[in-house]
C-alpha cells in the first residue's frame, strides 16, 4: 500500500507564508522536495534524525506516523506543521491535537500531487509555535480553523 502523499503545492506555499521558511523535511522524496524546497530533507528514517527550526511534515500514514507525532513533540523546534489524515480517534492524533496551538480541518479530501486516486478520509494540518493566529488567517481558506487552548486531560 502506497503511504507517500505530496502535498499540494498551496498548503505547503501557505505554510511556508506562515512560518516565514520551511527548515526541515523530515519525512519526504526528491519529488516532494520539487514543492516544498526545505533547506534540508530526509528521505529515509526521518524520524530517527535530529529536528529543528520550522518543520513542514506530512508523514506516511500508516503505522510509522505514530513515530513521527511522537518525535515531533519531542524535539526543540521554533514552528511546525503537520498534515495528516483526520484519524481524531487515534492515541497519536489526541496527543498532537493536545500539544498543537491551531488545527485546521480541510474541508473536502485532498488529492495529492500526481495521484489518480482519492483519499478515504479528510485531513487536518497542526500548527505549532508562536503565530497561530497568522495560521489561523491563512489557512482558513482550506476550511474551519481553531484555536487550542491549554492541553486537558
Amino acid at each position: 500500500m502506497k503511504t507517500d502523499w505530496n502535498t499540494p503545492v498551496r498548503f505547503v506555499e501557505s505554510a511556508r507564508l506562515v512560518m516565514g521558511s520551511i527548515d526541515l523535511d523530515p519525512a519526504s522524496n526528491e519529488l516532494a522536495q520539487e514543492t516544498v524546497h526545505a533547506a534540508r530533507f530526509y528521505t529515509a528514517d526521518g524520524e530517527l534524525q535530529s529536528w529543528s527550526g520550522n518543520i513542514f511534515i506530512n508523514p506516511p500514514y500508516d503505522r510509522q506516523i505514530n513515530l513521527f507525532a511522537a518525535k515531533l513533540l519531542a524535539s526543540d523546534f521554533d514552528q511546525a506543521v503537520f498534515i495528516s489524515n483526520s484519524k481524531c480517534d487515534t492515541k497519536w492524533w489526541q496527543m498532537l491535537a493536545r500539544q498543537a496551538g491551531a488545527i485546521c480541518f480541510v474541508a473536502g479530501r485532498i488529492k495529492s500531487n500526481g495521484s489518480k486516486n482519492s483519499p478515504t478520509c479528510g485531513h487536518t494540518f497542526m500548527y505549532f509555535g508562536a503565530n497561530a493566529s497568522g495560521f489561523i488567517t491563512e489557512f482558513a481558506k482550506y476550511g474551519w480553523c481553531v484555536r487550542c487552548n491549554e492541553a486537558t486531560a
